[in-house]
């Protein structure tokens, strides 16, 4: 129970840094984790029905949300959703079910394209672990490129700090800063006290010139930490101009 309240605490708040985002297809990705790891629920057939319904995926939106109906047969915004689009109204049988079948589809082979099983979440760890120690291998050898994607492939099985941080650090390291920024901003919004995810945030704006926005992390890591010696550190050298 603790276990499955853990998942729903995670994947919620992947959906909503997606939401406040308007990141769609990633809308899409988690909607789909909860419908894989907690198929007892409606609320993953909702959030992928939204996301398709963003991106005017009308077939898919009619599967989703004829989903979440079997799991409430009540759901008022799935049936505002066959209400508003005539294609997909209940009293055209074949126009329904055609849309439900091609909707099916579509998110069957998006979700599952190789028919591979679903993994557990001790699964998804084990095989994070296994993704972020050839992350690591590659990065001791200067792979930096080959790192960066063995590091995200790590977060997206299994979120950790460890493979966030090495995905943003190798991504700066091949000219990849602005991806990186984006993507360790996108953590210090679920995560505003991480102080390692703000540090490497600052050194990387820093290093690309944004030195406003880096001034500002690090002011921040001194509010959760006010004796991190490598942000007064940084600050100072910046006050006094000497990376000049």
């Amino acid at each position: 129970m603790a276990n499955q309240s853990l998942i729903h605490g995670e994947l919620t708040k992947r959906i909503r840094e997606a939401l406040v985002l308007k990141d769609w297809p990633r809308l899409e990705h988690w909607a789909k984790q909860w419908i894989l790891l907690a198929p007892g629920h409606g609320a993953g057939f909702k959030w992928l029905a939204r996301g398709y319904l963003a991106q005017n995926k009308l077939a898919k939106a009619a599967y989703a949300y004829g989903r979440l109906l079997d799991f409430e047969a009540d759901n008022e915004e799935a049936r505002k959703f066959f209400a508003q689009y005539p294609s997909t109204l209940l009293d055209q049988p074949s126009a329904v079910s055609s849309s439900l079948k091609r909707g099916a589809q579509a998110v069957q082979q998006e979700a599952n394209p190789e028919g591979s099983v679903i993994l557990t979440p001790d699964q998804r760890r084990e095989v994070a672990a296994g993704e972020l120690r050839i992350a690591e291998a590659y990065e001791k050898f200067q792979l930096f490129t080959e790192a960066a994607d063995r590091f995200r492939k790590s977060y997206d099985w299994h979120p950790s700090q460890k493979a966030a941080l090495g995905s943003a650090r190798c991504l700066h390291r091949v000219h990849r800063g602005l991806e990186a920024v984006n993507f360790l901003r996108q953590q210090v919004m679920q995560f505003p006290e991480w102080v390692d995810g703000r540090m490497l945030l600052a050194r990387i704006l820093f290093e690309l010139g944004h030195l406003a926005d880096a001034q500002r992390e690090w002011q921040t890591v001194l509010r959760f930490d006010p004796e991190h010696r490598e942000a007064l550190q940084f600050l100072r050298t910046l006050h006094t101009g000497a990376y000049r």
